[in-house]
């Protein structure tokens, strides 16, 4: 397994020099003042999409950079505000939990009755559709109701998990190691998608 690690992610290491092919996001360079980096690439952007930008689009960026001007206290920016605040806690105990129930999720694959690799296949086949899920949601109902919703869903669906546990490997019950892996890629897929939500939902609350 640790050469098929290295084989894996060796070649992830060329996009360390694809760093400059990346362009900044304009809005970041104007809020510190970066105007004619912003401009540069907004002239880019405008020239890729075959849209002519407006004459005065220097005036208006260095009005906008003016107007948007902030002060970076680092992290500490998450928590200038009371509400600021409580979103940052809120996301991160709602990112944390879901991280820790995924994590636990495929580490005790081994756990699971059946075949592991077909177990670590299934699972792994759920965060395609989980993904989209999260972003069809997000669109349709918004970030908040989606992250909650899918959070709450995750909680009942893990309650049952609990209570099937120890049945998985009793005979007298063989239906339950199924029912078990199912819920299990439901669980991951859900989680899945508040993954994409919570990304989402994070910039969005660094931003306000």
């Amino acid at each position: 397994w640790k050469i098929i690690k290295i084989v894996s992610v060796a070649p992830l290491a060329l996009f360390f020099f694809t760093w400059k092919m990346l362009p900044e996001s304009p809005r970041w360079l104007v809020t510190k003042g970066k105007t004619k980096e912003a401009i540069k690439i907004l002239l880019k952007i405008a020239e890729t999409n075959g849209v002519r930008p407006p004459a005065d689009l220097k005036v208006r960026i260095e009005k906008l950079a003016i107007e948007t001007k902030e002060d970076s206290m680092g992290y500490l920016s998450l928590f200038s505000r009371p509400a600021l605040a409580t979103r940052t806690v809120i996301c991160t105990i709602g990112f944390t939990a879901s991280a820790f129930i995924y994590y636990q999720i495929v580490i005790n694959v081994s756990n699971m009755a059946g075949n592991t690799f077909l177990n670590m296949f299934l699972l792994g086949l759920a965060e395609g559709p989980g993904n989209m899920l999260g972003f069809l949601l997000a669109n349709k109902i918004g970030r908040r109701w989606t992250h909650s919703g899918l959070l709450g869903l995750n909680t009942i669906v893990f309650g049952i998990l609990i209570g099937f546990a120890q049945y998985q490997r009793d005979p007298a019950t063989p239906w339950v190691s199924p029912v078990i892996s199912f819920l299990c890629m439901v669980v991951k897929m859900n989680i899945s998608a508040t993954f994409v939500v919570a990304y989402i939902q994070v910039v969005n609350t660094t931003l306000k």
